[in-house]
């Protein structure tokens, strides 16, 4: 069986799934918002992007990422999620340790 992942260009194709899987999920927002007058909320989109994020980095990697790794991934999509940009920055910045 062949796989997916193609030798040396790995990183594209990660890029290349998320970005699809992103568009996946604005299209559907856009096609339930069309049909029926209203999208997913937006707790119902943080779950989702969370359940998507955890399938992509925990199956499709290849080679598996270290469970340490995928779990402060996911911490960080947890925080990015359910913040704005501006929410984010601030974070960002009162945890740098070059200061």
């Amino acid at each position: 069986m062949s796989s997916f992942w193609i030798h040396g260009a790995m990183p594209l194709q990660l890029l290349l799934v998320l970005v699809l899987t992103f568009f996946l999920f604005v299209g559907g927002n856009y096609l339930l918002k069309k049909k029926y007058g209203k999208g997913v909320p937006r707790f119902g989109q943080a779950i989702l992007i969370w359940l998507a994020a955890y399938f992509i980095l925990g199956y499709i990697i290849v080679p598996p990422i270290p469970v340490s790794l995928l779990y402060t991934f996911m911490g960080l999509i947890t925080l990015c999620s359910g913040c704005s940009s501006k929410h984010i920055s601030v974070i960002l910045a009162s945890t740098n340790p070059n200061r």
